[in-house]
């Protein structure tokens, strides 16, 4: 009886009624910090990732708009410069556990990795995306073709 929609707000949703210590954090200021980086996904990412998806993926090449594709790449790449920095020091997006955080900015980094595309070597999120890609429900639910 209860209908919830918005991604990131599911995630919430269940990772709290799971309990905090698991993907929902304990401590207040690590579960906001991994909040932050749920909403920095959708506020930020996920504009710059549009174009690029949607120009790579579901336009025909003789329709492509190879300037606004390149253009929005070049913002995307910056999202991923800052997710780089941050798992610079840091093991996860939320600190040194996999948390929510990690759920909708590892779709991001999917979509990054496997886009036709040329990528920046960002080393910290190439190692926390091989991290991502040995647990069983990101190779499940999120490691599938981009159509």
């Amino acid at each position: 009886g209860f209908v919830l929609w918005e991604h990131n707000s599911i995630v919430r949703y269940l990772a709290a009624r799971n309990g905090a210590g698991g993907l929902c954090p304990a401590d207040p200021r690590t579960r906001a910090s991994a909040e932050r980086w749920m909403d920095w996904q959708a506020t930020r990412v996920s504009p710059a990732m549009v174009p690029v998806f949607r120009g790579l993926v579901r336009t025909p090449p003789e329709q492509r708009d190879a300037d606004a594709i390149a253009r929005a790449r070049d913002t995307l790449s910056r999202m991923m410069a800052i997710m780089d920095d941050n798992l610079s020091r840091q093991a996860f997006m939320a600190g040194d556990a996999f948390t929510m955080a990690d759920l909708p900015v590892g779709i991001a980094a999917w979509r990054w990795y496997n886009l036709p595309m040329e990528r920046e070597p960002y080393v910290h999120l190439e190692r926390w995306f091989g991290e991502l890609g040995s647990r069983p429900g990101y190779r499940t639910h999120v490691m599938k073709p981009l159509e």
